[in-house]
């Protein structure tokens, strides 16, 4: 009995581990899609002129503020060019509207892109707070196994729920942001 709560331990812990450093993989992709996305909405916002705004290390404050961008300014630059061709074609002014369609096609690129972005950014901060409870729990067995040593190498009654594995109150924590993003001012062209 003994050496099957031993084994099944090993195996959540073991488990436990993995899921871990699989998170940390995560984490590490993320950062890399974040930053190449960063870059290629930069790119884009100067083939259209539009300010961009300063990148922050803070990602709950980047993503809110790739948020408010996406929906007030690059929403709003895409309805001005789509207002500007509807009316070009109803003044049957059809050159003016098919110069209106390089802009659009620029600003739905953008719109994607920074989309992307954000989907990203969730999915990083939800790796972060995984990483918590990784790490709490990691804690709880790292204390554990030093108190099994100090009591010469006894084992409590219920040790698999003094290790925590399956608790459920450590996965309520939550990573909280240390810095801002600083928005730039825009204006759309």
């Amino acid at each position: 009995m003994i050496n099957d709560d031993h084994s099944r331990i090993i195996t959540k812990i073991t488990a436990l581990s993995e899921s871990a450093q699989y998170n940390q993989e995560k984490i590490k992709d993320y950062r890399e899609k974040i930053a190449a996305l960063r870059q290629e909405i930069r790119n884009i916002s100067q083939s259209l002129k539009q300010q961009d705004y300063e990148n922050g290390s803070d990602e709950l404050a980047e993503l809110d503020a790739a948020r408010s961008i996406a929906i007030t300014m690059d929403c709003d630059l895409l309805r001005f060019h789509i207002d500007k061709m509807e009316t070009a074609v109803k003044d049957k002014m059809t050159s003016s509207a098919l110069e209106a369609l390089n802009p659009i096609q620029e600003g739905l690129s953008l719109l994607k892109k920074r989309v992307e972005y954000i989907s990203n950014l969730e999915d990083l901060i939800k790796a972060y707070n995984e990483e918590i409870g990784f790490s709490k729990k990691l804690k709880q067995i790292e204390k554990i196994l030093e108190i099994d040593q100090s009591n010469d190498e006894t084992t409590p009654p219920n040790q698999e729920d003094a290790l925590g594995i399956d608790s459920e109150e450590d996965n309520k924590s939550t990573w909280t942001p240390t810095s801002t993003v600083q928005p730039r001012h825009t204006t759309l062209h």
